[in-house]
């Protein structure tokens, strides 16, 4: 072992410009893991101190378990605060709330906030600017949580437009308190109980408790002896403490978003380290070919042989990893520096992501150098004394293309006939379908080298005037360091293929149908009364003939689908959308575009016309195994304990009906759900929803938008008063809300918003190319060491210094040719595989989508490579330039 770590160290030394770049190289992905681990692990331990925040000085938090029952037992908080471990008890009440996006700070036009209305002299958290609320006053002021104002970018004194079913609120920002990240439990508006009642148009119910211990009380045996009770409680609640209120903040955007997209670098990063380290060491076991036939005559066994070329590798990891810790630690300091809200006391480093890059950097090495081992170690002595040995071994080629081929039929086989199949046949056989295709190309990359070579190298010759002979044999005259340098960018490239095509295709089907119709208009919150729903056809803007009213609420599974949800009432939310089946269904152009995965729109009519049924979509009846004619048990929303079954009617789907629900206010309890149900109108006035605060409308050619919300105002403002709200009971309806809001600018804005985010997932990859420069640089530069007679010669008998140059710059577009051919067809058939997958696993409710292949992205892509090949090849082309052809000659006659 001695020895082999002695000749490593001594074939690096010998080629001191290719180890600085491999281990440069190893160093950059190296760093990436630290980065992405020390920066995720610093961000997780500050949510405990984020959390406190949250808590402010309070132990715990008693929250309701469901939206559809917001309220707290006054007997159960009396029996807590009873306990002799509680200080401190404060009961907040809490309204949620639509707050307006006036600067345009998210793709959404507003966000849904709880108001909590709360009594106390003094802050629950720390006031960071501003100050607190004088108690007795209902003016509209209020004290935003520093998390909401972080993520909204909100500053003191700014006015905040809310709407409740209180009606419209101008609110000031009083006070902004000392938090940094938000919590769907304690972060908000705080405002006075007199206005928290204006707000919410009655008597707000207290949804919150507010606990503290006293002093060396045990939080967690404490919640873990309520935890029963509360759950018990009619209506349920839960405590969260400290840790819990930790667990839920590290899930935030930010952080999650930094753990997902570090990651993803750090494993492409390391794929291309990887393929560098195979490139640089097989290189080296070719320019060795003499120094191994050597060994092999004086006594070195195979094994030897093999294990100095693999401590050659091992070096150059260790190193590399050696390098890109402390540049980890630089990055996320640079991170804290530039994100202070997610570092407030900045950052220390881990162990965890020094650990996790020496391993993922030895691994590297050590599968890298497995396949340049096993070809060192078969060096015959004679052949390599004599010269062919160094020839190109292409016994194994036609095999591994004949495989390649088959692996690539089977891919094809298996991706056309999976989406036919049952879900878990599907599942597996689309698995193997990308096992298939990525073997496929590990396998064809030889065969496509020489190719491309036969193929490009005439056009690519003629355009920097060289010979096409020379440029034809370099390329194949070194297959493998060839395809080690290939696979590198093809890593890089085919992934950015891949997530580009996946995301087109994916959100294709995700965004509002371009068959809606052209406005959904909403009046909140109260709506208005079944006969007088009929009026909005009247108004200006408005095509008379194409208006649908619907009565749209938000309610809970019940009974055997709850179980299957998981119990979770806060994750089992559908949303009941009650129509006329004939004026939505009916004609060439229905109202309500649903695509019918079973049966067709007469079909549908004829099933909303018998009472309790319901149309489903697809993605739902496949989640819970339902069939025509299965019940759907729901909480009713005036009786959030009782329960009214459905029978499935139909299974149908509407495509993005989850934008235009968010952006339209039918999500009255807040969150995601699950489906839409769709029912005749009969059918939701039985469940308790008979107001209409919803209608889709096709536009007149006088359409204005303010003027139709103008009369939308005045029409809802003449019916304003009381009503009864399908969850809440009797509310008064002192002010109104209308949003008025046309359907192609949800779909344009959602199209925009997931174009950038394609953007960013497709160039992600392409960011690798910066660890692949290196990996590239030197593998051209031990293809030039390896033909220095050749080019020696070549320059001898009268070949150009630049031409030399050139030649060595055709080279390297070869390989970013080569990259493309295989990477573009391969990336695209798994975004494919992928695409499937994710309609038959992921239960995206969707049809399979046809295949969206953005070949602009594409072509910027595959240029970005190019240019990356040319820029890697730029310092050794000059390089070879610049040498004599006596010192090409004397050094190449002298090497190995």
């Amino acid at each position: 072992m001695k020895a082999a770590l002695r000749l490593s160290r001594a074939w690096a030394a010998q080629h001191r410009l290719r180890a600085v770049l491999t281990i440069a190289a190893v160093a950059l992905a190296a760093s990436l893991v630290v980065f992405t681990l020390d920066a995720y692990r610093a961000a997780i331990d500050y949510t405990t101190g984020f959390a406190r925040e949250v808590l402010g000085r309070y132990d715990l938090v008693v929250v309701p378990t469901s939206a559809m029952q917001p309220n707290i037992d006054r007997e159960l908080a009396g029996a807590l605060h009873a306990d002799d471990r509680v200080e401190t008890l404060e009961r907040v009440s809490t309204t949620w709330v639509d707050v307006e996006d006036t600067r345009n700070t998210t793709y959404y036009e507003s966000w849904r906030c709880p108001v909590f209305g709360t009594d106390r002299a003094e802050p629950p958290v720390a006031i960071a600017q501003g100050s607190w609320l004088e108690q007795g006053s209902d003016e509209p002021v209020a004290v935003l949580s520093g998390g909401l104002a972080r993520r909204w970018r909100a500053s003191l004194g700014q006015v905040l437009q809310v709407d409740a079913r209180g009606g419209s609120f101008a609110i000031t920002v009083r006070g902004i308190t000392d938090e940094h990240l938000a919590q769907q439990d304690a972060s908000g508006l705080f405002v006075t109980p007199a206005l928290a009642r204006r707000v919410a148009g009655r008597e707000p119910t207290g949804a919150r408790l507010f606990v503290a211990l006293a002093p060396g009380s045990d939080t967690a045996a404490f919640l873990a002896e309520w935890q029963p009770r509360l759950a018990a409680a009619d209506p349920p609640a839960t405590g969260k403490d400290l840790n819990t209120i930790a667990a839920e903040l590290a899930t935030d955007k930010a952080i999650a978003g930094l753990r997902t997209w570090g990651l993803a670098a750090a494993a492409i990063a390391f794929l291309a380290a990887g393929f560098i380290v195979f490139a640089t060491v097989s290189a080296g076991t070719d320019e060795r070919a003499r120094q191994l036939a050597l060994l092999r005559c004086i006594g070195a066994s195979k094994a030897q042989v093999a294990s100095a070329v693999l401590a050659e590798g091992l070096l150059f990891a260790l190193c590399g990893a050696a390098a890109g810790i402390p540049l980890g630690w630089l990055w996320v300091q640079l991170l804290a520096w530039i994100r202070p809200a997610l570092y407030p006391d900045g950052v220390s480093p881990g162990l965890v992501g020094p650990l996790a890059a020496i391993a993922a950097a030895v691994f590297a090495a050590v599968f890298a150098g497995l396949l340049p081992a096993r070809a060192a170690s078969r060096h015959r002595p004679i052949e390599a004394m004599s010269g062919l040995g160094a020839r190109a071994r292409g016994r194994g080629r036609p095999l591994a293309t004949i495989a390649g081929v088959i692996l690539l039929v089977v891919h094809l086989v298996l991706a056309a006939t999976a989406p036919a199949a049952s879900h878990r046949v599907a599942n597996a056989m689309t698995g193997a379908a990308l096992i298939a295709i990525v073997c496929a190309a590990l396998l064809l990359v030889p065969a496509l080298i020489v190719c491309v070579e036969r193929l490009f190298a005439p056009v690519v010759a003629r355009c920097l005037a060289l010979p096409t002979p020379l440029l034809r044999q370099q390329l194949s005259g070194r297959l493998g360091r060839s395809a080690g340098t290939v696979l590198t960018l093809a890593i890089c490239l085919g992934l950015s293929v891949t997530l580009n095509v996946w995301g087109r295709t994916m959100v294709t089907p995700f965004l509002p149908s371009p068959d809606l119709p052209d406005t959904v208009v909403s009046v909140m919150p109260a709506g208005l009364p079944s006969e007088a729903a009929d009026a909005v056809r009247e108004l200006p803007g408005v095509d008379g003939d194409r208006v649908l009213p619907m009565a749209v609420e938000q309610t809970a599974l019940g009974g055997h689908l709850l179980a299957a949800s998981g119990g979770d009432l806060s994750q089992a939310y559908v949303l009941i959308v009650g129509v006329d089946p004939r004026a939505a269904f009916t004609s060439d152009d229905p109202l309500l575009p649903l695509e019918f995965a079973d049966g067709d729109a007469a079909s549908g009519i004829a099933a909303l016309e018998r009472p309790g049924a319901c149309l489903v979509p697809p993605a739902f009846a496949k989640r819970f195994d339902l069939r025509i004619g299965d019940p759907v048990p729901l909480r009713t929303p005036a009786g959030a304990t009782r329960e009214e079954p459905l029978v499935v009617g139909g299974i149908a789907s509407l495509p993005g009906w989850h934008w235009v629900t968010k952006f339209s206010r039918m999500r009255t309890l807040g969150g995601k759900p699950l489906a839409p149900l769709v029912v005749h109108r009969d059918t939701a006035a039985a469940l308790g929803i008979g107001r209409i605060r919803h209608w889709y409308i096709d536009q007149a050619p006088d359409y204005d938008r303010a003027e139709l919300r103008t009369a939308l105002q005045r029409l809802a403002e003449a019916h304003a008063g009381a009503y009864v709200d399908a969850h809440f009971g009797p509310g008064m309806a002192r002010g109104v809300s209308v949003k008025v809001i046309d359907t192609i600018d949800v779909r344009d804005r959602m199209k925009t918003r997931a174009d950038g985010v394609i953007w960013i997932l497709g160039a992600l990859p392409l960011t690798a190319l910066l660890v692949a420069i290196l990996g590239v640089a030197n593998a051209i530069a031990a293809g030039i060491r390896v033909r220095t007679w050749e080019f020696g010669v070549l320059r001898s008998v009268g070949l150009e210094a630049d031409t030399a140059g050139r030649l060595v710059l055709g080279e390297a577009l070869l390989l970013a040719l080569a990259a493309a051919v295989l990477s573009v067809p391969a990336g695209i058939l798994t975004a494919r595989a992928g695409i499937i997958l994710g309609v038959q696993a992921y239960n995206t409710g969707t049809a399979l989508p046809g295949t969206v292949i953005p070949w602009l992205d594409i072509v910027i892509a595959v240029l970005i490579t190019a240019a990356v090949a040319l820029l890697a090849a730029l310092l050794p082309a000059r390089r070879l330039a610049r040498r004599q052809p006596l010192d090409l000659l004397q050094q190449g006659r002298g090497a190995g």
